[in-house]
């Protein structure tokens, strides 16, 4: 809740205020009104997307793309996360980019050893952000290890809590 202060003309204000009779003065409530305005256009142009299902990375050194979001006008601050599995007994090398394609904003590597009974789980969280001036931007997370048949993964293996191991989030900073 806002509350008004008559004293400095601020533009803080709640109900509470109006109540007691310190109403504001109206170039306070418009200012109210556009700051708010612009505040639920940040809020309501979030962007998202998961997993829908795993993807086998059958090439080593080949990309996998996981998750993408589509992005307007504005500053972007893209948070996105991507697990892989490795195979079991085989030592592997993960690495993983949050990019558009061309540009990378964020990159990380991971190694695991060789287990003899099981598999390896890497998980990367990647965040940057990212300025679009004029049309749109498809910013997404892939990944790629030195091994065949690692699983970029939609969902965790064990306890999973839906298909949300390997998504992508963008809230509009600017």
């Amino acid at each position: 809740a806002f509350e008004y202060n008559p004293a400095s003309g601020g533009v803080e204000m709640s109900f509470l205020s109006i109540l007691r009779g310190q109403l504001p003065k109206a170039e306070h409530i418009l200012n109210l009104q556009d700051e708010l305005t612009a505040l639920s256009t940040l809020i309501a142009s979030p962007g998202e997307a998961d997993k829908a299902s795993d993807t086998t990375m059958t090439a080593a050194g080949s990309w996998y793309d996981g998750p993408s979001v589509s992005l307007g006008v504005g500053t972007w601050l893209v948070i996105a996360s991507v697990q892989v599995e490795t195979p079991s007994a085989t030592a592997a090398k993960v690495c993983a980019k949050l990019w558009d394609g061309v540009t990378v904003e964020a990159s990380g590597e991971q190694s695991s050893p060789a287990y003899t009974a099981a598999v390896s789980l890497i998980h990367f969280t990647l965040a940057g952000i990212r300025a679009i001036a004029s049309g749109t931007a498809t910013l997404k997370i892939s990944a790629t290890a030195n091994v065949n048949t690692c699983i970029l993964k939609a969902a965790m293996t064990d306890y999973g809590a839906g298909n949300n191991a390997s998504n992508i989030r963008a809230i509009k900073i600017a």
